[in-house]
């Protein structure tokens, strides 16, 4: 990779990858100001003064498991956000959020990350025109320690995936939203390929 000037970066590869420009489109692949991440070290990211963007909202208050305040960038380069700011909060209790969010306290109800909302949403005449739902990449697994016995044989692992009865719980604990995939990457992401065995 080369700084061709301020504003361009020449990547050359050993071969053609043609998942590369999407690969680039992920946060591990932003490119990061040397001059003000190096001197912070590992402390980077982890307070408002150690934060570097270009987005339209400048991190301004950082707290652990409680909440994250953002304020507008005034030099965003599309032009200032409409919002002064955003308070983005941390509830971990899905029947918590759903009464924050029905109180108007909050203005945006995730269910990703609170499922068991949904079909309260989905019946409630209130809300139920109000919701918008779309694909999303996305990917839930478990992992087993393989170096653990009985787990250390593949036979072991081939039948205890196998005994696992996946459309129950995508029924139960997702409400049969999603799909069931036979890989590691889901449909929909650059590389999947739908004959890959689990």
């Amino acid at each position: 990779m080369q700084a061709v000037d301020k504003y361009t970066v020449k990547i050359v590869l050993v071969q053609p990858y043609s998942a590369f420009i999407a690969l680039l489109a992920s946060p591990q692949a932003s490119i990061y100001n040397r001059k003000f991440t190096e001197p912070l070290g590992d402390k980077y990211g982890l307070s408002p003064e150690t934060v570097n963007g270009t987005g339209p909202f400048i991190l301004k208050e950082y707290n652990l498991n409680d909440s994250q305040m953002m304020e507008a960038n005034e030099n965003y380069f599309k032009g200032r956000s409409k919002l002064d700011g955003v308070l983005i909060r941390v509830v971990p209790d899905a029947e918590t959020m759903r009464m924050l969010f029905e109180s108007g306290e909050i203005d945006v109800f995730d269910t990703d990350s609170a499922i068991t909302q949904v079909p309260y949403f989905m019946k409630n005449e209130k809300w139920k025109d109000q919701i918008r739902k779309g694909p999303i990449a996305g990917l839930d697994y478990y992992h087993i320690n393989q170096k653990i016995k009985p787990f250390d044989d593949v036979r072991v692992r081939k039948a205890f995936q196998m005994g696992i009865n996946r459309q129950e719980i995508l029924d139960k604990m997702f409400y049969g939203e999603g799909q069931l995939e036979n890989g590691v990457l889901p449909s929909g992401l650059t590389c999947y390929k739908p004959a890959t065995p689990i």
